[in-house]
């Protein structure tokens, strides 16, 4: 029983994979397409690599892989929480303010790139936090 368990979690994992790539591609490929000119390919890769590298980081956050690992990561969440609720967010809310502009926000180049954003941070929490919530519970088991 606990073989065929751990044959389909094998399975689920590479499905995972697989369309985790098969999407990090496609949202690639529409960075490129986004830009009006080839002095835009830069900054929305920026944004793309952003997002991944964000929702990675929220991803290995949310899933602390032992007690030790849980009470490190909590350490250092409240220690950033505290400087982003604080003196980042004040610093950031006109950014934050401009970029989320109802008359900005629906033009094409700006509206693409705050999904791909979205997407591209998506993509990685999805793929970061499965494997690691499944993928080492599995490993750990047998």
């Amino acid at each position: 029983m606990e073989t065929k368990l751990k044959r389909k979690t094998n399975y689920n994992l590479r499905a995972t994979m697989i369309s985790g790539v098969v999407v990090g591609l496609a949202l690639i490929i529409l960075a490129y397409l986004v830009g009006p000119g080839h002095d835009q390919y830069p900054i929305t890769y920026i944004i793309c690599i952003s997002g991944y590298i964000l929702g990675w980081i929220v991803a290995i956050i949310s899933t602390p892989m032992n007690e030790i690992d849980k009470d490190k990561i909590g350490r250092f969440t409240g220690l950033v929480g505290s400087f982003l609720s604080g003196y980042l967010l004040s610093k950031l809310d006109k950014v934050i303010e401009e970029i989320l502009n109802p008359d900005q926000i629906f033009t094409y180049l700006i509206g693409a790139r705050v999904l791909l954003f979205i997407c591209c941070f998506g993509i990685t929490f999805i793929l970061v936090f499965y494997y690691r919530q499944y993928k080492w519970k599995v490993a750990e088991k047998g």
